[in-house]
């Protein structure tokens, strides 16, 4: 492979910033302000953000990503989790999660977990509703395609790694 191509491949590799550190727990569904108010100013931010939110560290913080969504995953699988804080405890490529969140890509509510994250925009058609018993069986069919969509895609970011792992090789 030559020089120019392994220099493309490179700066393709890191323009796709996947970040790798560890998940932590930040609060509880609709608790977001709990430890004092966020840095990005908002209020309310609907039902179903109110229970995936997160803080990324305060060293890679910057207030034009407040409002996007990270997508984070972790050996249960990935969810978004819109970008409401900074967190001045968090290590360069750590995350700060809701506990919801950090439980449905982890497993845990608590601990710090091995998760890797990137910005992404969000799919605000994903919002809480009511649901009826006929969405409930809808609901249970379409969990049963997010884990095998979530599995994949956790493999789909290792085989990625790897192929960048040995590039440095």
């Amino acid at each position: 492979m030559s020089r120019l191509s392994l220099a493309i491949l490179l700066g393709l590799a890191l323009t796709a910033a996947a970040y790798e550190g560890d998940g932590t727990a930040y609060s509880g569904d609709g608790e977001k302000d709990n430890t004092g108010f966020n840095a990005c100013g908002f209020g309310g931010i609907g039902d179903h953000w109110e229970k995936y939110y997160c803080a990324v560290p305060q060293g890679m913080f910057k207030k034009s990503k407040c409002g996007e969504c990270a997508k984070v995953c972790g050996a249960d699988g990935c969810v978004l989790a819109k970008v409401v804080d900074a967190c001045a405890s968090c290590d360069y490529g750590d995350i700060d999660l809701s506990k919801r969140a950090l439980k449905d890509a982890t497993g845990f509510e608590w601990d710090r977990k091995a998760v890797t994250w990137e910005y992404v925009s969000c799919d605000d058609s994903g919002s809480d509703s009511s649901s009826s018993s006929s969405s409930s069986k809808k609901s249970k069919k379409s969990k049963k395609s997010k884990k095998s969509k979530k599995s994949s895609s956790n493999r789909k970011l290792a085989e990625e790694e790897r192929q960048l792992s040995n590039l440095f090789d």
